[in-house]
């Protein structure tokens, strides 16, 4: 009787279970088909040749007096812009910061701008090792689940103007503070949502034609178009 008695009680708390969580799906809307692309994909639009924003002129014209404080060369800051570290984001939105605040004292903004510069020098962001690698000696041979977040020495166009590397690219910005549609997030917002809940985010446009034949042509892929309309 006992046996019965705890068979009867293990599966009346195995039915209850499995009515708890069917209940719970149909709450969450578990059987609902999502369209997750519509949910994770963005538009990027091309920002114009000029600063589209007043934060982005105020960041250049304070980056030279900010290395001089700091007592690093304008070059370091680009050449780390140049891998990958987000000197130049961060210090885009700190003066937009400044411009949302309106009325800050200078003295104010240039111990902001200076702590920023500590947290960078923290980080690591302006080592003389790190400035120094090339990519001949950073792409060795590695298997593929100890090549993820591994710095190759690959070298990017930075995104501000006013860059005084003469090796830099030209590169066209892209606009991040367009507003997603029907949505009050900018792109760069929803792009940083979609990361959180999706873990990956579409975004579309961030490579003109021209960028993918010049990538073909630079790789050797062959189908380009060249101007004269001869196709190599």
């Amino acid at each position: 009787k006992l046996s019965a008695k705890g068979a009867a009680g293990t599966v009346a708390a195995g039915a209850g279970l499995a009515l708890g969580l069917r209940e719970a799906k149909r709450a969450l809307h578990y059987e609902t088909p999502i369209d997750f692309w519509q949910q994770a994909a963005f538009d990027v639009k091309k920002a114009p040749s000029a600063p589209n924003s007043s934060a982005a002129s105020s960041a250049v014209a304070a980056i030279p007096a900010l290395c001089a404080r700091a007592n690093i060369a304008e070059t370091d800051f680009w050449a780390a812009a140049r891998r990958l570290r987000p000197v130049e984001l961060e210090l885009e939105l700190l003066h937009a910061s400044f411009l949302e605040a309106k009325q800050m004292p200078a003295t104010e903004q240039q111990a902001k701008e200076d702590e920023l510069m500590a947290s960078w020098k923290e980080r690591g962001y302006f080592d003389p090792n790190m400035l120094a690698r090339e990519r001949a000696n950073l792409f060795g041979r590695r298997i593929t689940s100890d090549a993820q977040g591994v710095d190759i020495g690959t070298l990017v166009p930075p995104y501000l103007p006013a860059c005084s590397m003469a090796d830099a690219p030209a590169t066209q910005r892209l606009d991040w503070s367009d507003k997603v549609a029907g949505t009050t997030q900018s792109v760069r917002e929803a792009s940083e949502a979609s990361l959180e809940r999706w873990g990956c985010a579409l975004l579309r446009g961030t490579l003109s034609a021209e960028d993918m034949a010049e990538f073909r042509r630079s790789l050797g892929l062959g189908g380009v178009v060249g101007k004269n309309g001869d196709r190599t």
